[in-house]
């Protein structure tokens, strides 16, 4: 039985930022899902909608993205087991290698605003951020070290 979850179609690309913000968007529908019916989703039917919201190889903007569904359907005994953080990783680990922390960690310390608006660098620098705190295995970011960053990242 499908959930009613507004959760949006994923199609890619495979970077961090993408995959992360996608994750996101559907840990949004999951609470307000479960607020609205006062009924908690367990691992395995947060895993299910998601990959249910997978886009089709042919509308995948990347070609890293290309086979998520078929890559699902291959796991997915293993993921009726599975906790959401373990699927979460998981999934990040198909699109993204094995390194996607150390890539992940890589852009947000290396990250400068070059040629962006203020406006523009402070909401990448924001979205690496998230994506470092979205991640089981990495601790977030705390607020001194990401406005110690955040000064000599920026360029007035």
């Amino acid at each position: 039985m499908s959930l009613k979850l507004e959760i949006p179609i994923f199609h890619g690309p495979a970077t961090a930022v993408a995959v992360s913000r996608w994750f996101n968007l559907c840990e949004i529908e999951f609470e307000a899902y479960e607020d609205d019916n006062s009924r908690v989703l367990q691992d395995r039917q947060k895993i299910r909608e998601a990959a249910r919201h997978f886009g089709n190889e042919s509308e995948m903007v990347d070609d890293r993205s290309k086979g998520l569904k078929d890559w699902y359907n291959v796991h997915v005994l293993r993921f009726q087991q599975a906790t959401w953080d373990s699927f979460r990783d998981e999934v990040k680990d198909y699109l993204m290698g094995p390194t996607w922390r150390l890539q992940i960690l890589k852009g947000f310390f290396t990250y400068a605003q070059g040629s962006e608006s203020l406006d523009e660098f402070f909401r990448e620098f924001s979205r690496l951020r998230h994506s470092i705190s979205r991640s089981s295995n990495l601790r977030p970011i705390d607020d001194q070290t990401y406005n110690s960053l955040l000064a000599l990242a920026w360029d007035p």
